[in-house]
């Protein structure tokens, strides 16, 4: 696969939840992740060990970072609805 070719994952059978690819950077070799959570699904990325999560779903339905790095973990899981308030919509970054 071309680092440069953009795409989405759309895990239809985990809620909708999204994973977008887009924006890679030739020079630097950075890229841009954007996530798509639910009210009951999560979904984070990691550059490198999956517990230090880069970019989470936690807050924010949508929410987006630049990454560098070769390879990313992505983790889907349940959100814990009756500990965690329901999510804002957008973490208002633009990405």
């Amino acid at each position: 696969m071309d680092p440069t070719d953009e795409f989405v994952v759309d895990f239809k059978g985990f809620s909708g939840a999204k994973l977008r690819y887009y924006a890679y950077e030739k020079d630097t070799g950075c890229y841009k992740i954007h996530l798509s959570g639910t009210d009951s699904r999560r979904i984070y990325a990691s550059v490198g060990h999956a517990s230090e999560r880069d970019v989470d779903t936690l807050h924010y339905r949508e929410t987006g970072k630049r990454l560098c790095g070769k390879w990313i973990d992505v983790t889907l899981t349940s959100r814990d609805v009756a500990w965690t308030p329901k999510p804002h919509e957008d973490d208002g970054r633009g990405i």
